[in-house]
């Protein structure tokens, strides 16, 4: 028997900051002002003035008005070596969760870390019912072998050289049939 639906919010559809931008856009390891905007189709959702400093600590200055308020609060940035050894990554510090991630999600007038919300935001596929995600499994494996059958076919695809098949060949192959 399925759950009662509490009409949750959907973290997919909220807008979130995200590490990737921020670092495309120039903002983090130096001291940038700068703004951040999301839309739909329609309109113009919010917009942000971020400010990075880079200081005793990093940190990301986040200005903007929620519901005739003006807000303005400091999310610390924390960096750590790559496990390959290769570089550095970035982190937010969940202002309330004190954990490190890479998302922060816009809830309530507040950009926080997923598990600050926890009985009251979840992803799109956790709402669904179980013999929908079978559907959506079934239709993505079609989709899937549609497009190595496209790729297979190609003009200069080689599926063997010297007598072995191709890596690339083996792949396609463990992409129909895994």
């Amino acid at each position: 028997m399925p759950r009662i639906s509490k009409f949750p919010i959907i973290l997919d559809e909220v807008p979130h900051l995200n590490i990737l931008s921020l670092s495309r856009r120039g903002f983090l390891g130096v001291s940038k002002t700068g703004t951040i905007s999301w839309s739909n189709e329609e309109e113009t959702i919010m917009t942000i003035s971020v400010r990075s400093e880079i200081s005793e600590s990093a940190s990301i200055i986040l200005s903007y008005t929620y519901n005739g308020i003006d807000r303005q609060y400091m999310i610390k940035l924390e960096e750590k070596q790559s496990n390959l050894g290769k570089g550095t990554h970035w982190y937010f510090v969940c202002p309330v969760t004190k954990k490190r991630c890479r998302k922060l999600y816009f809830i309530g007038g507040f950009f926080l870390h997923r598990e600050a919300f926890k009985n009251i935001a979840c992803y799109r596929s956790q709402t669904e019912s179980k013999s929908w995600r079978e559907i959506r499994r079934l239709l993505e494996r079609r989709y899937v072998r549609d497009e190595v059958e496209n790729e297979l076919n190609t003009r200069y695809f080689k599926t063997s050289y010297n007598g072995k098949l191709t890596k690339s060949y083996l792949k396609l192959m463990r992409k129909i049939h895994g």
